[in-house]
């Protein structure tokens, strides 16, 4: 009897860049420092994320009416509603933080990207993740999307306004630390 072994790896994707536009459907405020904001569009149709830490950009115009560009991790993609969710740290500057925290239903942006994903494995013994608010969306997903009888230990630096319960069918083992 032979046993074949599968090597568990990371997996490098890659994604062909497109430019969407998008409008806002919902807002929803999960802490008084976030700003979670659905997008929808026909423009969605085809979009790929394939992992938790998968970037894309936001482009919008800022209060002045320049355009500006920032990094987001997408939350969660609905391809059947057509429907990607962001959250928007609202850490009190920038231009992005203003954006999101006055966005309402209607508005416009456009997002390009992912241009790429680094897959991780789900099946690993243990997962380790650590961060800052800035990572908490990032954080989420991956519990959201780690089987039951999987290990995730979470480390995280959130003032405790912004901590939200983080749904998880793995064994979660989560510390917050202050955000001093």
């Amino acid at each position: 009897m032979s046993i074949i072994v599968t090597p568990r790896r990371a997996q490098r994707v890659s994604h062909e860049i497109q430019r969407r536009e998008v409008q806002v459907r919902r807002v929803e405020s999960p802490s008084p420092g976030f700003r979670r904001i659905v997008f929808g569009g026909d423009s969605l149709a085809g979009f790929v994320s394939l992992s938790f830490d998968d970037h894309l950009k936001f482009i919008f115009d800022d209060a002045a009416g320049q355009p500006q560009r920032r990094d987001y991790t997408p939350r969660r993609y609905d391809a059947a509603r057509g429907e990607l969710t962001v959250d928007f740290a609202l850490h009190g500057h920038g231009p992005a933080a203003a954006w999101a925290a006055a966005a309402q239903a209607g508005q416009r942006a456009v997002v390009a990207g992912p241009r790429g994903s680094f897959v991780m494995p789900l099946d690993l013994d243990w997962h380790l993740l650590i961060g800052d608010a800035s990572a908490l969306p990032a954080v989420a997903r991956r519990l959201e999307e780690l089987p039951a009888g999987s290990r995730a230990i979470v480390l995280l630096q959130v003032a405790a306004a912004d901590r939200v319960p983080l749904p998880a069918l793995a064994d979660l083992q989560l510390q917050w630390f202050d955000d001093d």
